[in-house]
């Protein structure tokens, strides 16, 4: 069977119809891409990244001299995220100035579908623990914002680690008074 030039440019047609379609079906299953290398402003370098599902996950990693853990809870996504964990960013806060003796901190991140920025708040909180043998009754732990913006964020102390809920990106410093 033959078939004319208008049925055979109609069936290609209909091929590249059905791939592209396919296509864009299934262009937002697995994992999100992952961040761009530059990340936002006021993060210093990727630490760790991982991809967290809606059934909750965690990281823990070594932040000099502290060990950084997040922890997040099931369902505070509703679609699978990418955790990134940064190096903070310590060379616009004059510590000294504040009274205070940084002792380390993580820039924490989170990137929606596609490596863009959640920019919106999380449905439950984030914990994250930072653990070393500096840590006591006078640490704090410090959001730093943009343009150097110092908030103290609610803490609570057990033994040689101190915790903290977050509900958006945050950049954290642990601190001492001086």
């Amino acid at each position: 069977m033959r078939l004319g030039p208008f049925l055979a440019a109609t069936l290609i047609v209909c091929v590249f119809a059905v791939g592209a379609s396919t296509s864009a079906a299934f262009a937002g299953y697995g994992p999100p891409t992952p961040p761009p290398p530059g990340g936002p402003p006021g993060f210093g370098r990727i630490i760790e990244a991982k991809t967290i599902a809606p059934s909750g996950g965690a990281i823990t990693v070594s932040v000099p001299p502290c060990v950084v853990s997040v922890d997040v809870a099931a369902k505070t996504f509703a679609k699978s995220v990418e955790l990134v964990l940064r190096t903070f960013d310590n060379q616009r806060v004059n510590w000294k100035k504040q009274d205070l003796r940084f002792l380390c901190g993580v820039g924490v991140t989170v990137y929606g579908q596609n490596g863009v920025l959640t920019h919106e708040p999380f449905s439950k909180r984030l914990t994250v623990s930072f653990r070393t043998s500096s840590i006591g009754r006078n640490t704090k732990v410090i959001d730093v914002a943009a343009f150097g913006h110092l908030t103290e964020i609610k803490t609570s102390i057990s033994g040689h680690t101190v915790t903290v809920h977050v509900t958006t990106d945050a950049d954290l410093a642990v601190v001492t008074k001086s």
